[in-house]
C-alpha cells in the first residue's frame, strides 16, 4: 500500500486500492477541494532564491545552480557554487508564501525570507559538503573545493563570535566524500584514488590508505556501531568502510592501514557518490545506491578466519540482506505504466502468403518481419527511465516509531519502510522540473520535511506521516464498496455434474478494520457449527438411521425368531467383565474430545540464550527427504513425514526412541498435525485424501476421502452419484478449535469438517470393511485465486481465524463465526506464500502477555519472510538472509517470542533476533535442504529436518 504525489493537476490514481492526493502545483481552490474527497497529507513551501546573481558575484547571463542543500536543526544550508547560505528554520516555518504557487513564481519570490548568513571564502565551485553536530553540540560545516577543505562553526558564526572558517587542508585535489570520527577527532578525505585520514585538533595527516579504483563514499564504523560484535577494545572506532566505483566494498582498520575485508563486485553498475547511510534504529544496517536504480541492504556483522585456530580472531564484513526493486519499476507499478507495451502499427497483411517452407521457418520469417520493419519505440521510456534510476540522494529517518528510507531521484521521492521494505510514500515531482539535491528531516514524531533543491529554488514539503500511515490503514481494511481488490467470496461450483458438492455459499464480505480483529474468539460459534452427531431412534422396520448407517437387526443368523435360552453364559465373569470395562473406560478417556484432563506443560524460559549449540544428534527418521516435522503441545512426541508415503511418530528425545510408523497414503505425505490432546494424528499428501489416526494403532482411524461426507451406502459409493471425492491434492490438513473440527484446503476450496470419532463399547463393533467414524462438512469457502497454496489456524486455543495464501500471492484470514473475509493482503510477496506461521504455543502458558498470538509469519520462494501483526494494517518485518527460491521451507517462533527459526536450501538453518531481524547464528550440519524447524515448547532446543532424511538437535 503506498500513497502517492503526482504533478499533474488531476492526481493519477495508481490502481483501485491505492489513494492519491491532488498535485502541489495545483491552486490552493483546487487542493480545497480535493480535500473534501481525499485527504491531504504536506504543505508546500517555495523558496526562491532571487538574490543569486547579485550575491554570488557571477557575470555570466546565466544563474548559478544550486549544488547541494543541508537541513540541520536549526539551520537550512543551501550550497551554490562557490557560496554557502545558510537560513533560520524558525524564520521559514513562520513564513508564509502566497496562496497559489504559480503567483509566487511570477512574483520572484519577493516574499522569501533573506538568509541570515552569506559564507564566500571558496575560490572555486564547492565538490563537497557534510555537516554534523560536535561533542561541544555546535553545529559544524565541512565544504571542499579543489583548493582547501573549510570548517565552518555555524552557530559561532552567526553569534558574530567568529568571522570566518578554519582551513583544514590545501590543495588536496576534488573531494568526493566526507566523514567524521568524533571519538577520534579525526576526518576522513575520499579523493579520486585515496582517503586521507586527516587530524582536526592538530591539522595534519595521519594515514593516507591507497584504493584499488576510484572511491565514491566512506563512512566510519562507529564504536556503538562496531561493539555489537565484538570484545576488542583495540579496534574500536577504528574501522572504516570504503565504497569504491568497482561495485566492491572494503573495511579497513585507519589507525593501522590494514585491510580487513573486500567483497566481491556486488553490482555491474558501481555505487552512486554520496550514497552509503545508516539505519538509525538498527546501527548496524547500511543502505547504498547502485548505478541502476537500486538501492541494496547490508547487515555489519563479524566472522571467525580460522574456527580450528587457537586464536580465533574476527573479522569485520557487511552481509547482503536485500535489494529494494529499480525506482523506475517501483514507480511503473504504482502508476499503472505498462514497460512492455509500446505504440506500434499496424502490420496485418491484406493477402494470403502461400510458402513451401516448414511452418516453423514461416513463423520465424514472419515474427523477423515484424520486429525488422516496425521497430519498438522506447525514447520516452529511457527518458523517465533516466530520471528515475539515478539516485541522488539516500538518507535514513526516524518517524513514527520506523525506520524510513528516503531514496530521491530527479523525478520522484520513495519512501521506504527499512522493516518490511515496502513502499510507504511516493511523489512525483513532474516533468518539468528536475531536482539536484534532497535532504530530509524530522520535527517531533509525526511531520516529515523534505528539502528538494531546483536550479535557483527549494522547495520544502512537510508530510504528516502520521496521517499516510492511518490512510494505509484504512485503505487497508476499509470495507468501502469502491474497493473491489479485497477478494470476494464467489459462490461455490460442484465437483460432480449433477449438484454442487460443496453446499451452499457464504455470503460476501469486505475487510474488517484492524481493531475488530481479534485472534481470540469472542463470540459463540453459530448453529451451524454447533452442531454434533446425535444417535436416532427409528422404528425397527426402519433400516438407516439418522445419519444413513445401515443398522444390523439384533437377529440369529439362521432363525428370524429369539431362542430361547437358560441364561448360562450371558454375563461375563467378574474379572473378565471389570477388565473390559477398564480398558473402554481408558480407550474412551484418551481419545475423548475433552482436554481437560491435558497438563500444561513447563513455561519456555523467557531469558534463555538461543539454541544455536550442536548436540551431536543426529537420527535418520526416513527414507526418503523429510518435509515437515511436529512436536506435541507438550514436547513429548515428534511426529514426522516424507515423500515414502508415510508419517512416522518418536518419543522425545530421540536417542533411543523408536518410530510408530502410519503408511496408508499412495503419494507424499507433505504435512503432519497433532490434536491438542496429543492422542491423534493428522496427515495430508498428494494423493488427494487425508487420514486421522490414532497414535495408538497403525491403522487409518478416519479417511478424509469423500467432499461432504464419508456415511453414505457402499452402492452410492461405488457409483459416486452421492459421494464426490477430492480430485486434487489436500493440504495443510489440521485440528482446529480445540480438536472440535478438522479444516483441509483442496484447489481454491477451504473446507472446515465436524469429525465423530466411536468411543463406547458398542460402536467398537465394527461391520467388516466399514468405519463408524464419521465426518461431514460444515463451511466451504472459496477464493477467487486458482488454488489455496497453504493454510493455517491455531488449535491450542479457541480462536475463529484460519490464515490462507492464495496462488495469486494473496494473504486472506477468514473469520469462521462471521462466514467471511475480515483482511486481505493481495500482493503479500512477490511470489505465492508457501507456509503460514503461527505463534501456536497456548495462551495459559505463555508467560508474557497474550500480544505475541497477534503475530505471525508467512514464508514464500521469493527469499523472505515476512512478520505480520494481525492489528496492524502492513508487514512490519521482513527476514532476507536464507535462502529460499524453490523449495517450500518451514518455520517457526520460539516460546519466548525473541526468537524466530528458519529452514534454508543452503543446508543451513537461520535464527533471528525477532526485535531487530538480525542474523543471532547459522546453524550448520545437514547436507541438503533444510526444510522445516521447529522450537520445543518447554526447552530451549530447536529440531530441524532436512533432504537428507535426518533430524537434528541443537539446544543452548
Amino acid at each position: 500500500m503506498t500513497i502517492v504525489i503526482t504533478d499533474t493537476e488531476k492526481a493519477r490514481q495508481p490502481s483501485e486500492s491505492r489513494s492519491a492526493v491532488s498535485s502541489h502545483n495545483a491552486s490552493s481552490n483546487q487542493a480545497a477541494n480535493s480535500s473534501s474527497s481525499s485527504t491531504l497529507f504536506y504543505k508546500i513551501k517555495l523558496l526562491e532564491l532571487r538574490h543569486l546573481s547579485s550575491s554570488c558575484n557571477v557575470t555570466t547571463k546565466k544563474s548559478p545552480k544550486i549544488l547541494n542543500v543541508h537541513v540541520h536543526s536549526p539551520y537550512l544550508i543551501i550550497i551554490v557554487s562557490k557560496s554557502i547560505f545558510v537560513y533560520s528554520l524558525l524564520s521559514i516555518n513562520h513564513w508564509e508564501p502566497h496562496s497559489s504557487p504559480e503567483r509566487l513564481l511570477e512574483d520572484k519570490g519577493s516574499s522569501s525570507p533573506e538568509p541570515m548568513l552569506h559564507l564566500k571564502t571558496h575560490q572555486s565551485p564547492i565538490t563537497c559538503s557534510f555537516i554534523f553536530t560536535n561533542q561541544k553540540f555546535k553545529t559544524i560545516l565541512l565544504s571542499c573545493c579543489e583548493k582547501r577543505i573549510i570548517m565552518w562553526n555555524i552557530d559561532l558564526i552567526a553569534n558574530r563570535e567568529l568571522t570566518k572558517g578554519t582551513i583544514l587542508g590545501q590543495d588536496l585535489g576534488v573531494v568526493l566524500a566526507l566523514d567524521v570520527q568524533q571519538e577520534h577527532n579525526v576526518l576522513a578525505v575520499a579523493l579520486d584514488d585515496c582517503v586521507l585520514i586527516l587530524d582536526m585538533t592538530q591539522m595534519k595527516m595521519r594515514v593516507q590508505i591507497q584504493a584499488v579504483n576510484p572511491v565514491t563514499d566512506v563512512r566510519f564504523l562507529n564504536a556503538d556501531f562496531a561493539t555489537l560484535h565484538t570484545d576488542e577494545e583495540t579496534t574500536l572506532g577504528k574501522e572504516l568502510c570504503i565504497v569504491e566505483r568497482d561495485g566492491t566494498i572494503t573495511i579497513w582498520n585507519w589507525d593501522s592501514a590494514e585491510c580487513l575485508w573486500r567483497s566481491p563486485i556486488e553490482t555491474g553498475f558501481g555505487f552512486m557518490q554520496h550514497s552509503l547511510t545508516t539505519d538509525l534504529i538498527n546501527k548496524r544496517r547500511v543502505a547504498l545506491a547502485c548505478g541502476d536504480g537500486v538501492a541494496k541492504i547490508y547487515e555489519y556483522s563479524r566472522q571467525l578466519l580460522n574456527s580450528q585456530a587457537q586464536n580465533q580472531t574476527k573479522r569485520p564484513f557487511l552481509r547482503h540482506l536485500h535489494s529494494l526493486p529499480e525506482m523506475f519499476k517501483v514507480y511503473s507499478k504504482y502508476f499503472e505504466i505498462d514497460i512492455l507495451v509500446r505504440d506500434r502499427k499496424s502490420t496485418n497483411k491484406q493477402f494470403k502468403v502461400v510458402s513451401a517452407e516448414p511452418i516453423w521457418k514461416q513463423q520465424n520469417d514472419f515474427l523477423k518481419e515484424i520486429f525488422s520493419s516496425n521497430p519498438l519505440d522506447t525514447s520516452n521510456m529511457d527518458e523517465l527511465k533516466s530520471q528515475l534510476n539515478v539516485i541522488i540522494a539516500l538518507k535514513h529517518i526516524v518517524c513514527c516509531g520506523l525506520s524510513v528510507l528516503c531514496v530521491g531521484t530527479p523525478r520522484a521521492i520513495f519512501f521506504f519502510d527499512m522493516q518490511s521494505y515496502d513502499v510507504l510514500y511516493i511523489i512525483d515531482q513532474g516533468e518539468e522540473r528536475q531536482a539536484q539535491s534532497y535532504d530530509f528531516a524530522t520535527s517531533g514524531e509525526e511531520l516529515v520535511h523534505v528539502y528538494s533543491a531546483y536550479a535557483t529554488s527549494v522547495n520544502i514539503l512537510d508530510i504528516d506521516f502520521r496521517r499516510v500511515l492511518n490512510d494505509l490503514s484504512s485503505v487497508f481494511t476499509s470495507g468501502d464498496n469502491s474497493r473491489e481488490k479485497t477478494p470476494p467470496l464467489h459462490e461455490e461450483i460442484s465437483f460432480s455434474s449433477e449438484e454442487n458438492s460443496f453446499g451452499e455459499s457464504p455470503p460476501r464480505s469486505t475487510s474488517s478494520p484492524s481493531s475488530d480483529i481479534s485472534i481470540f474468539a469472542t463470540r459463540k460459534l453459530p448453529s451451524k457449527l454447533s452442531v454434533e452427531f446425535t444417535k436416532s431412534n427409528k422404528s425397527k422396520h426402519d433400516s438407516k438411521g439418522k445419519l444413513g448407517l445401515i443398522k444390523v437387526k439384533d437377529k440369529p443368523v439362521t432363525f428370524h425368531t429369539k431362542i430361547k435360552s437358560s441364561g448360562y453364559g450371558s454375563q461375563k465373569p467378574y474379572s473378565v467383565a471389570a477388565k473390559s470395562k477398564a480398558a473402554f473406560s481408558k480407550r474412551n478417556s484418551s481419545t475423548s474430545s475433552s482436554n481437560s484432563h491435558i497438563q500444561s506443560p513447563k513455561p519456555y524460559p523467557i531469558d534463555s540464550d538461543p539454541p544455536t549449540r550442536d548436540t551431536g544428534l543426529r537420527k535418520l527418521v526416513h527414507n526418503a527427504p523429510v518435509f515437515s516435522l511436529r512436536l506435541s503441545y507438550d514436547g513429548s512426541r515428534l511426529a514426522t513425514c516424507s515423500s515414502d508415503h508415510s508419517a512416522r511418530v518418536f518419543r522425545f528425545p530421540l536417542s533411543k526412541s523408536e518410530a510408530s510408523c502410519f503408511m496408508s497414503h499412495t503419494n507424499a505425505v507433505t504435512d503432519v498435525r497433532w490434536s491438542f490432546s496429543k492422542k491423534l494424528l493428522l496427515t495430508s499428501s498428494t494423493d488427494c485424501k487425508a487420514i486421522l489416526w490414532s497414535v495408538s494403532r497403525a491403522e487409518p482411524l478416519l479417511p478424509f476421502v469423500q467432499v461432504k461426507h464419508n456415511y453414505v451406502s457402499q452402492e452410492k459409493l461405488k457409483h459416486k452419484t452421492d459421494a464426490p471425492i477430492f480430485k486434487h491434492a489436500v493440504k495443510n490438513a489440521q485440528f482446529f478449535y480445540l480438536d472440535k473440527f478438522v479444516a483441509l484446503c483442496t484447489s481454491n476450496h477451504f473446507l472446515l469438517y465436524k469429525y465423530h470419532i466411536a468411543h463406547s463399547e458398542k460402536d467398537q463393533i465394527l461391520q467388516k470393511g466399514f468405519n463408524r467414524n464419521k465426518y461431514k462438512l460444515l463451511l466451504n469457502h472459496k477464493s477467487e485465486a486458482q488454488t489455496f497454496t497453504c493454510a493455517s489456524c491455531v488449535n491450542s486455543f479457541m480462536s475463529p481465524l484460519v490464515f490462507l495464501g492464495g496462488s495469486n500471492k494473496s494473504l486472506q484470514v477468514f473469520d469462521v463465526t462471521k462466514e467471511k473475509l475480515v483482511k486481505c493482503v493481495d500482493d503479500a510477496h512477490s511470489r505465492p506464500i508457501s507456509r503460514i506461521i503461527l505463534n501456536e504455543q497456548p495462551a495459559a502458558n505463555q508467560s508474557t502477555v497474550a500480544q505475541p498470538h497477534h503475530m505471525f509469519a508467512t514464508q514464500a520462494s521469493d527469499e523472505s519472510i515476512r512478520l505480520w501483526d494481525l492489528r496492524s494494517s502492513r508487514c512490519v518485518r521482513q527476514f532476507n538472509s536464507h535462502k529460499n527460491s524453490v523449495q517450500s521451507i518451514g518455520a517457526s517462533f520460539s516460546p519466548c517470542m525473541r526468537f524466530f527459526a528458519t529452514g534454508s536450501e543452503d543446508r543451513c538453518a537461520y535464527v533471528y533476533d525477532l526485535g531487530s531481524g538480525s542474523v543471532i547464528s547459522k546453524l550448520q550440519g545437514h547436507s541438503d535442504v533444510v526444510s522445516d524447524v521447529v522450537f520445543h515448547p518447554s526447552r530451549p532446543m530447536l529440531l530441524t529436518s532436512s533432504f537428507d532424511n535426518c533430524v537434528k538437535v541443537f539446544s543452548v
